[in-house]
């Protein structure tokens, strides 16, 4: 077996359990490993991504897969890539949605130092969203979307409806839209690119139906998959939660 260098990691469900928690095991076991390349790839925007249990961990220069891979950063928040989303793919999204199917739409700007929202009134203690930084007004959304040119938009629709003509994700509810070709994959080939790393001594920890992309992207890479869904997808090994990647990764470590 070809000896592995770098580990991606998705966060949520995969190597973080409930309520943003990293397991202790992993946690030991990439303390133990440093040497290894560890990676994040996820779909969370940074100010998201840093709240997951990593700063002091990892190096304040590792370097990272956010926004479903619009953006590329280090740890510390330094920005190496960025593929925002066109004014042209912003113009169609905004004349096709739905705006009675969505409960909120947000995106993350550096300059807002978090993220812009669209809400409904109604949504606001159903959903606990943040109070800052938000509009009800969709007008207003949308000049501040064309102004900062987002790398990401995400929304949380209610009821299904059509998005053709976009390049996006979706995971139950939640949909996120980057710019044409850019996800977790081409990500990753741009990181193991940069780091002259064959795909073959990486491995990717994935569970959930926006990580398909990466897989897609990079067939050589090594699969652990989490959990239960998509039985249909396969993969080199398999852990049932996040508390049991350890054991598998220190088998191949």
């Amino acid at each position: 077996m070809s000896k592995i260098t770098t580990v991606f990691m998705d966060l949520d469900g995969s190597t973080l359990a409930e309520k943003n928690v990293l397991p202790t095991e992993l946690r030991a076991l990439i303390q133990q490993h440093l040497h290894i390349n560890w990676i994040i790839a996820t779909g969370r925007s940074y100010p998201n991504f840093i709240r997951a249990p990593f700063k002091g961990l990892l190096p304040d220069d590792s370097l990272h897969i956010i926004e479903g891979g619009a953006r590329i950063v280090q740890l510390d928040g330094t920005l190496l890539n960025e593929f925002g989303i066109q004014a042209t793919e912003l113009q169609h999204l905004f004349s096709i949605i739905d705006l009675s199917a969505i409960d909120y739409m947000y995106f993350c700007s550096p300059l807002l130092h978090g993220n812009a929202w669209y809400r409904h009134n109604d949504v606001i203690d159903k959903f606990n969203l943040p109070a800052s930084n938000y509009t009800f007004n969709f007008e207003e959304f949308k000049a501040m979307a064309y102004e900062l040119n987002p790398g990401k938009v995400s929304l949380y629709r209610n009821q299904e409806f059509e998005l053709a003509g976009l390049n996006y994700h979706s995971t139950g509810n939640n949909i996120d839209i980057t710019t044409a070709q850019i996800n977790k994959g081409s990500g990753c080939n741009l990181l193991l690119e940069r780091l002259n790393i064959d795909a073959t001594h990486a491995l990717f920890i994935f569970n959930d139906f926006n990580d398909l992309p990466l897989i897609s992207a990079v067939p050589d890479i090594k699969k652990l998959k989490v959990g239960t869904l998509m039985p249909e997808v396969s993969a080199d090994y398999y852990a049932a939660t996040p508390h049991d990647v350890a054991e598998i990764l220190r088998q191949l470590l």
